[in-house]
């Protein structure tokens, strides 16, 4: 299951994927919105900076943050940041150095060298794709993490 889109990646990933600027009518029939809240959208992407308006009233994607946006464009089909998978990765392959007896939350941080909680939410994205598998030994309270 893939995690939901705002209404502001819908409309940047919209006007990438065209790569020409679109008008509003045009992005509301696009993405089954209304053009009320296409307009407000694309307002405040606009005073941020990250589309601007051409002289025919049709936006697109600025120049810096295009390319920003094919530099960073995600690596998994989820969606995740080069870094998450890069430390998704390395939680996997500490549970799966760890064997069958698996390894706890702390035991895990201390392995990657990271905090807990992120540790937790690598723990957690790797669980939902089905590559780890959270389990209890001989009755403990405290999970550990086996390759599933």
């Amino acid at each position: 299951m893939s995690p939901a889109l705002t209404t502001e990646q819908r409309i940047m990933a919209a006007i990438m994927g065209r790569g020409e600027p679109m008008k509003v009518s045009a992005l509301a029939r696009h993405l089954n919105y209304s053009e009320t809240t296409i307009r407000k959208v694309v307002k405040s992407l606009t005073v941020t900076g990250i589309l601007i308006r051409t002289q025919e009233g049709t936006y697109e994607m600025a120049a810096s943050k295009k390319a920003t946006a094919t530099k960073e464009a995600p690596v998994s089909p989820r969606g995740k940041r080069p870094s998450s998978v890069e430390r998704d990765d390395a939680v996997f392959n500490a549970i799966k150095k760890a064997g069958k007896d698996g390894i706890g939350k702390a035991d895990l941080a201390t392995a990657v060298g990271q905090e807990p909680g992120i540790t937790y939410l690598s723990v957690w994205r790797l669980q939902k794709e089905g590559r780890v598998a959270i389990k209890r030994v001989d009755g403990s309270r405290t999970p550990v993490y086996v390759v599933a």
